[in-house]
């Protein structure tokens, strides 16, 4: 088992169990975060950085540079699921962005390829998210797999401030996940109580959790490497990889090096496409000797949007 490290006095309801790959960053990373108040326990700095330097001399030898490069062998095509249901994805997936723009295939990867960018994962989240047990058929992992979540924490909604020309309104979720998308431009009716109300164009700003499809990114590390980098549905594909799933129902994205930014989730955009770095891997959150259990206080996600209107006259000539 990996070491759990854990005070007294913490309150069970204020704290939520994460797994850690803290290790593949400087100590400096992970002390930031007890600095900052987040990490309930160890709440001292020695414990913590003992902790560290065992994970972090394990996962220098977790193995060569090589294990997060991929090859033909490491993906291929799905199996046991209706084509109808493969193309209604691709469909689905191909009005989000980036697969709008760029060449988004479905496959079964190797799960032990998956390189993740997020160094901290919600074990109690991962099991609530997904309802994974050994023997699934493929249809089953496949609609896991694309499906948005039935257990998402709610999103909660306070107007702060509300004039004719500006306001402020506030989201507030215990759900890690949820955020500002991007703006979408329906028409909405003046006034939904009044059904015959005019439709009239809008801006809405959507906030919430994540997309429901589990997708990496496959791009080029230089030298004829190639990885694949899960950017969503890590509480899941983790789920897959512990009850003992090799293979992985995915959304594979094509892009180009140049096109990741400078930060990508928890990771230097360096470390990801260096091909002479060790970047984390998913099943390493399966290695007891490299992941770290650290308990962190509950977080209250806030999402404030204000907006303001500017009306007035143009003079044309």
């Amino acid at each position: 088992m990996s070491a759990v490290l854990k005070d007294e006095g913490a309150d069970s309801t204020s704290i939520a169990r994460k797994l850690s790959l803290h290790a593949v960053l400087p100590q400096q990373v992970l002390l930031g975060q007890l600095e900052a108040g987040l990490i309930a326990s160890p709440s001292e700095t020695i414990p913590l950085l003992n902790a560290w330097e065992k994970a972090n001399q394990a996962y220098g030898q977790s193995g060569p540079v090589t294990r997060s490069f991929i090859d033909s062998q490491d993906l291929r095509s799905i199996q046991d699921v209706e084509e109808s249901s493969q193309e209604e994805t691709l469909r689905r997936l191909r009005t989000y962005s980036p697969f709008d723009s760029h060449r988004v295939t479905l496959y079964e990867v190797n799960v032990s390829k998956l390189v993740t960018p997020q160094i901290t994962l919600h074990a109690a989240r991962a099991a609530t998210r997904a309802a994974v047990r050994p023997g699934m058929t493929a249809s089953d992992l496949f609609r896991v797999a694309f499906s948005a979540s039935s257990h998402a924490e709610p999103v909660n909604r306070q107007v702060l401030s509300m004039g004719p020309n500006a306001g402020s309104v506030l989201f507030t979720s215990f759900n890690e996940d949820v955020r500002l998308h991007q703006p979408v431009y329906p028409e909405v009716p003046t006034n939904k109580k009044d059904e015959k109300s005019a439709l009239l164009p809008s801006v809405c700003l959507p906030v919430g959790g994540g997309l429901g499809f589990a997708y990496a990114l496959r791009v080029d590390t230089g030298n004829g490497g190639r990885r694949l980098i899960l950017m969503n549905g890590i509480h899941r594909v983790y789920e897959f990889a512990r009850a003992g799933f090799q293979w992985v129902p995915l959304a594979v994205c094509d892009i180009q090096p140049m096109e990741l930014p400078d930060q990508v989730v928890d990771l230097p955009k360096h470390i990801l496409l260096d091909p002479r770095a060790n970047p984390p891997l998913l099943t390493d959150y399966l290695n007891n000797s490299v992941v770290l259990e650290l308990d962190y206080f509950r977080v209250l996600r806030t999402v404030r949007v204000n907006w303001n209107c500017e009306q007035y006259a143009t003079v044309l000539r």
